[in-house]
């Protein structure tokens, strides 16, 4: 059976999607016909899909990729995959595959978690402070993952060294969103040398998927109940709406009592990983 055997699996809210689009630049890797398949979830996350799961025996990787283009990397790329025990699993039964991470200053990450659940008026009511939303996130009061597990995620420290331990530190690479965006080049050296490939990856980014927040958070949650009560489903009308709706989230200043809060909960991400913030 055709597998994957690349995968970018962590983390959220860490600028993968530019790095998905990068990777599958190279003339060894092709990537999944989609980023993030899903396909090695544990059934109780909220993306499951029991057709759409390798845990059922008519599931078929030929679906997202052609593994007759005979190239060296196939490429996964789920950044929820960092806590499912299904990939994990899944993956170390996969000869030679390889990891790669994806990580940034952990309090960034936390003010984009906010910007993107917590600033769209749909995970969170609006009005909604980043203040409150450390409170919801640190009770786990949520029944969306990206909100309750907000702080947790940032812990990279404990998923990155269970999957070491499982796939061989050789065959897992961590890299800073920072160096990524700065140091383009530097990182696909380093990215060629883990992987074992000529250096032919772009010396530029493509930075997608950025942050977007909706203009008006209550007309916003107004128009989406209207839009469910009548099914609204056409793509092209909701892609149209979107573009109007939403612009680019700002800059977000965290509150000094917050950050001293965070950077207490961060010490062992600052300690282990601090060179990549």
């Amino acid at each position: 059976m055709n597998k994957p055997n690349l995968f970018l699996v962590g983390f959220q809210k860490c600028g993968s999607s530019s790095l998905f689009d990068y990777l599958i630049q190279h003339p060894e890797i092709q990537g999944t016909s989609k980023k993030e398949t899903f396909a090695l979830t544990d059934k109780s996350y909220e993306h499951y899909s029991s057709e759409n799961s390798v845990m059922n025996e008519n599931f078929s990787w030929d679906k997202y990729l052609d593994f007759g283009s005979n190239q060296k990397y196939y490429l996964e790329g789920s950044v929820c995959n960092f806590y499912q025990k299904t990939a994990l699993e899944y993956i170390s039964n996969i000869p030679e595959a390889k990891v790669i991470f994806l990580i940034r200053n952990p309090l960034d990450r936390f003010s984009s978690a906010f910007n993107y659940y917590g600033r769209n008026g749909v995970y969170l009511k609006p009005g909604t402070s980043i203040q409150e939303f450390f409170e919801i996130a640190q009770n786990g009061n949520s029944d969306k993952e990206g909100v309750k597990f907000a702080l947790d995620h940032g812990q990279y420290s404990k998923f990155i060294q269970e999957w070491e331990s499982v796939l061989g530190k050789q065959n897992v690479l961590v890299l800073g969103m920072r160096e990524l965006t700065k140091h383009t080049e530097a990182v696909g050296k380093k990215v060629a040398q883990f992987l074992s490939v000529e250096d032919k990856f772009p010396n530029e980014l493509n930075h997608k998927n950025k942050s977007l927040v909706v203009k008006n958070k209550r007309l916003h949650l107004i128009l989406r109940a209207i839009a469910n009560f009548f099914g609204v489903k056409n793509k092209k009308v909701i892609q149209k709406y979107r573009s109007i709706s939403r612009k680019e989230a700002e800059k977000i200043e965290l509150p000094e009592d917050l950050k001293t809060k965070l950077m207490k909960f961060y010490t062992e991400e600052f300690k282990a990983y601090g060179s990549y913030f």
